[in-house]
């Protein structure tokens, strides 16, 4: 969830940037947004890829994927 909540943010920030640009925004807030708003979302989404990896690494991932239990022939196997 950390994860996406940060490529949300990162996003978000580029989004602003880019809208602010075509509107014409400058000033001080603006580029300091530019400047450090996009290095910390950037930062942030990085490092939560290399969290989840990590934590992720020689598991067993039926945590995330669903298996089916066994082999079914045919329909739902309820007759």
């Amino acid at each position: 969830m950390l994860m996406f909540t940060a490529y949300a943010l990162e996003r978000l920030i580029g989004f602003v940037i880019r809208f602010g640009r075509i509107e014409g925004w400058s000033g001080y807030y603006f580029r300091l947004l530019q400047d450090w708003g996009w290095t910390i979302g950037v930062i942030g989404t990085t490092v939560t890829l290399a969290a989840l990896a990590i934590l992720v690494q020689g598991r067993d991932l039926g945590l995330f994927l669903e298996r089916p239990s066994g082999k079914r022939k045919g329909g739902s196997g309820r007759r």
